[in-house]
């Protein structure tokens, strides 16, 4: 029988077994006593932990992957720091609603917001004299698992807790007087549209139609409350207020109790929600459901320490890995579809909403799929029923919204990972394996990545992260196509070569993953620059892929001596970034950045040296801390806390889940419940102290040794060699070079499964070029049975439309002339055989000799922001027009300052019109300039004007453009020298979200004719 060494792990918790000694119980919720005595690891939880900082996290209950996060809202402005809702730095709260997202960096939900108000005196309180918000203490708040308290300024005390799909609050009253409570449909994001229909003096019901990250989302609800309102007012006005009011007569101590269950289909939908998950009104069991529920979901790991921190700081972060995704479906199995279309679930099963797939691949999705087989195995049909109503995997996807946020397409990762861990069947693998094909097919990026087997600036933006990302894409489907259909489909496979892409990208000099632009180098790279080349990241944290090490290049010298160097390196380098400011990038130990995920695995990739072990263990100690502020970046929705739970069993997973990287282990022991049994984990006895025993046991019923009499610290395990007796399989040792520890299988060769792979075969690389105006040289790398052939044309051809006998060697520099396009690749071991280049793995590179620069000289009298300077100062006039998407370069910018630029045509010229070419991204802070200005002059000091061009085009606008602003003159006059002065907007208006900050201008191009 097969066992992945994932099962091996874990003995019992320290501070929690005198409660196992004992025993307790807890009624479950259908009314029988539980007969396992449970731990209570759920005291260990802090809900606040991550609520300050950057961490991004909520307070409020929620069940584990509940619909409903119930929690207070202190922030209702959209703002970074206020995604989720909430910031532990605040002191008011604006209401308590019932959606939050654990972690994000983008904001949203915040959907059926209520807020009780309190006064002694019978008054009509409408419309404006209704107080919205109120202000707190944090000593007057506490937060634990399924229950949520705070007492308000107005002295009314908020109790919160949830079922799965039902928030159930409790508002005590002070003293004697009027309650007033108030549900504002409009909270937060944008409101579409939404209603309010009250039944009866009990129960009402709506929707809400709002947009913001999700564009398009619908939550309907239905709400009971406990007692009979004896006033009411509906407000709803032009600028997009709707809210009720209800008024209530209250004793001292009286608690008014308000159920509200939600729904993506309907309100019939809600009111079934509330009926089967809570038809009562006892609050404290629903409070004693909630504790029981995730009591269940924490004992799945159960760890043996005396350190109250780790113990605390491993338990949040399990907490916070059982948040998102997000049960959509109501107990009927009814939920809204990706295509807006109300669906059922037709498997044993839920469906699920909020997938940051970009974050999760890499350790939260793998922790699921060990603790939850069954739900994971729901992740998968939910993946497929989005592809099935919609054409799309999810790659950001929020209440059944597309967001588009982040690179690559993640979904594929995880499914490999879920059918490795046999969660999913082949049948159901090959369904999404179709699923994959048919986007891949379908998606521009991946089209623009398959001509040549990388992304360059010219391609796509952020074209360095996109080409290690999507290559990572390809590996796994032809790990997918491999189990499938065999290993001879999977090398022959049309994709076959395309998971080599990125090391298109490396520069095998400096090791760096580097843009490259029209088949070159992108000039004046640094690494420490965060810029517009890499997703939320400098070239630091991208250059070595997580995967990268198990491909097949282990014979691949330049590369692994590359990558080792970056790894080396890294931790040492200065903790400082240039370029700009990404507040994602936090945690820095040298360039490594913990707050954010693309170098989440660098601490694993190689045998760990005793300093780099050290700054493992600070990274565990400093970066997560149970207090406010204790998560060292966002959370984003399970994986910072993921990397912390497999970090502090000793290891991190690979993505293949075929192998486990070996880190540090500063716990005693530990215990891992799964679908195959349990497993344990603790130090090795050795003198090494380099290695740990990993234990894999098949036998859930196994008896784990007897606490010594007498001793409540520590669990002692008899011996080594009675452990391995008693197991059924054992493994003893890591790999010393390459730092991850096998697969085992009952009877394998212990040391032959260690033995690194090899592979003999060397893949070609895209080649790259210099230019030297019209003079291209081909940087071919020095490397045995290599040889260059290139292709000059004046089309530009995919790789299916090569021309037989069109490609020659390469053997000294070429000239182009503008128009024309030069292919050029690499090939190992054979001749060229006059025919077009396999399609398979013979990467290579493009360039197009785009018409020459004018010769004319250029000068700036503004200071170009640093970001954005494009290729230099001839960029303005190398006849060359920057994209709509200028995240791709070739834009120069100012900021908060008028751009003015002076060009020297070189001699007295004939001119009759001058034209500038602009940019407008309103959303990014860029606008076009208010007028632009043209003077002409002879001798570079007297200048004339020629005219004014005012801008007619309004900021208010999503979406982006690009105009040329051109001045005419009846008549040509001669000058020498043409000034442009564009006028900059000034700062952003009030209801733009950067309201304050300095707009951009963004030109590229200046005409004269």
């Amino acid at each position: 029988m097969r066992i992945y060494l994932t099962l091996a792990f874990f003995l019992v918790l320290s501070s929690a077994y005198s409660q196992i000694e004992r025993g307790s119980s807890m009624v479950t919720p259908n009314g029988n006593r539980h007969d396992k005595r449970l731990l209570n690891l759920g005291s260990y939880v802090n809900p606040l932990i991550g609520t300050g900082g950057h961490g991004h996290t909520f307070p409020g209950p929620t069940r584990p992957f509940g619909m409903v996060q119930l929690s207070p809202d202190t922030r209702v402005d959209g703002s970074w720091d206020g995604c989720s809702g909430y910031h532990y730095s605040d002191s008011v709260i604006y209401g308590f609603s019932h959606t939050h997202l654990s972690g994000t960096g983008v904001s949203d939900y915040g959907d059926i917001s209520f807020m009780p108000s309190f006064v002694h005196k019978d008054i009509e309180l409408v419309r404006d004299n209704i107080q919205r918000q109120q202000p707190f203490s944090h000593r007057d708040e506490s937060a634990k698992l399924g229950l949520y308290k705070v007492k308000l300024a107005n002295d009314i005390r908020v109790e919160l807790t949830t079922t799965p799909r039902v928030g159930v609050q409790k508002y005590i009253s002070p003293d004697r007087g009027y309650m007033y409570i108030q549900l504002d449909l409009k909270h937060r994001d944008l409101l579409i549209e939404g209603d309010i229909t009250l039944t009866s003096k009990t129960d009402f019901h709506g929707f809400r139609l709002s947009e913001a990250w999700a564009t398009n989302q619908l939550v309907h609800f239905a709400t009971s409350i406990n007692k009979p309102y004896t006033s009411r007012w509906l407000f709803k006005d032009s600028t997009g207020n709707f809210k009720l009011v209800l008024k209530y007569e209250v004793e001292k101590n009286e608690a008014i109790i308000v159920k509200t269950a939600l729904s993506s289909v309907s309100t019939e939908g809600a009111k079934a929600n509330m009926e089967a998950e809570m038809n009562h009104w006892d609050f404290n069991k629903v409070v004693n459901e909630s504790m029981f529920a995730w009591e269940k979901k924490l004992e799945k790991i159960k760890i043996y320490t005396k350190d109250q921190n780790t113990l605390n700081n491993f338990y949040t972060a399990l907490y916070h890995c059982y948040i998102h995704p997000s049960i959509l479906n109501d107990v009927d199995g009814q939920y809204l579809g990706r295509d807006g279309k109300v669906h059922k679930v037709n498997w044993d099963g839920n469906y699920y909403t909020v997938f940051s797939l970009w974050d999760t691949y890499r350790a939260q999705h793998p922790l699921l799929n060990i603790l939850e087989p069954e739900i994971s195995g729901d992740f998968m049909h939910t993946f497929l029923a989005q592809a099935e109503h919609s054409g799309r995997l999810p790659m950001w996807e929020l209440w059944s919204n597309e967001t588009n946020c982040m690179i690559g397409m993640h979904s594929i990762p995880v499914i490999y990972n879920t059918y490795l861990n046999g969660n999913i069947d082949k049948e159901m693998l090959l369904k999404l394996y179709k699923a994959c094909i048919f986007e891949i097919d379908h998606r521009q990026d991946f089209q623009k990545f398959m001509e040549k087997g990388y992304l360059e600036v010219q391609d796509e933006s952020e074209s360095v992260s996109k080409t290690i990302e999507l290559s990572l894409d390809f590996h796994y489907i032809l790990l997918i196509e491999k189990a499938l259909f065999g290993d001879e489909y999977a090398i022959n496979s049309r994709f076959q070569g395309f998971d080599k892409g990125y090391l298109n990208l490396t520069n095998l000099e400096t090791g760096f993953a580097q843009p490259r632009d029209n088949g070159q180098w992108l000039p004046n790279f640094d690494p420490y620059e965060v810029n517009n080349h890499f997703t939320e990241a400098n070239s630091w944290q991208y250059s070595v892929p997580q995967y990268s090490i198990y491909d097949g290049y282990h014979d691949f010298d330049e590369y692994t001596t590359a990558q080792k160097k970056i790894l080396n390196d890294i931790f040492m380098a200065k903790p400082n970034t240039t370029g700009r400011n990404q507040s994602d990038i936090t945690g820095l130990i040298g360039q490594y950045a913990h707050g954010n995920e693309p170098s989440h695995h660098y601490f694993y990739q190689y045998q760990l040296n005793t300093e780099q072990k050290g700054m493992l263990e600070k990274v565990k100690t400093d970066f997560y801390e149970n207090q406010p502020d204790g998560i060292i970046g966002n959370e984003d929705c399970g994986q910072m806390s993921a990397w912390y739970v497999f970090s502090t069993l000793g290891f991190y997973p690979h993505p293949d889940m075929a192998k486990l990287f070996y880190g540090t282990i500063n716990i005693d022991s530990a215990i891992i419940e799964t679908k195959n049994g349990e497993g344990i984990i603790y130090p090795k006895p050795t003198k090494t102290a380099r290695s740990m025993v990993f234990e894999a046991k098949l036998k859930a019923n196994y008896k784990y040794p007897k606490r010594p009499s007498g001793k409540k610290y520590p669990l002692e395990i008899e011996s080594y060699e009675t452990v391995m007796r008693d197991l059924d399989l054992t493994g003893v040792s890591v790999h010393r070079r390459w730092n991850y520890v096998y697969e085992l299988t009952q009877g394998d060769d212990i040391q032959a499964i260690m033995t690194a792979p090899q592979d003999n075969k060397t893949f070609p690389l895209a080649p790259v070029l210099s230019l030297n105006g019209n003079v291209i040289s081909i940087n071919a790398r020095v490397k045995r049975n290599l040889k260059t052939y290139y292709f000059i044309t004046y089309q530009s051809l995919r790789k299916d439309q090569f021309v037989s006998d069109s490609f020659k060697e390469y053997r000294k520099p070429l000239s182009l002339l503008p128009g024309q396009h030069i292919y050029v690749y690499e090939k190992v071991n054979e001749p060229i055989h006059s025919q077009k280049p396999p399609d398979r793995v013979v990467f290579y590179s493009h360039y197009m000799q785009a018409p020459f620069p004018q010769p004319w000289l250029v000068s700036y009298n503004c200071k170009l922001n640093k970001q954005y300077v494009a290729i230099g100062d001839k960029s303005l006039v190398d006849n060359v027009l920057g994209d709509i998407d200028w995240r791709k370069g070739n834009w120069q910018g100012t900021q908060g300052q008028d751009f003015e630029v002076t060009i020297d045509l070189l001699s007295k010229t004939k001119v009759k019109t001058v034209s500038v070419h602009a940019l407008q991204d309103t959303r990014s802070w860029i606008l076009y300039p208010t007028q632009v200005q043209v003077w002409g002059s002879k001798d570079g000091k007297n200048f004339k004007t020629m005219g004014t061009i005012e801008n007619t085009i309004g900021a208010n606008t999503d979406s982006s453009s690009t105009r040329w602003f051109k001045q005419t003159n009846g008549k040509a006059k001669s000058y020498r020298y043409i000034k442009i002065l564009a006028k900059n907007f000034g700062q952003l208006p009030q209801w733009h979200p950067g309201k304050g900050e300095e707009a951009f201008i963004f030109l590229d191009e200046i005409k004269v004719e």
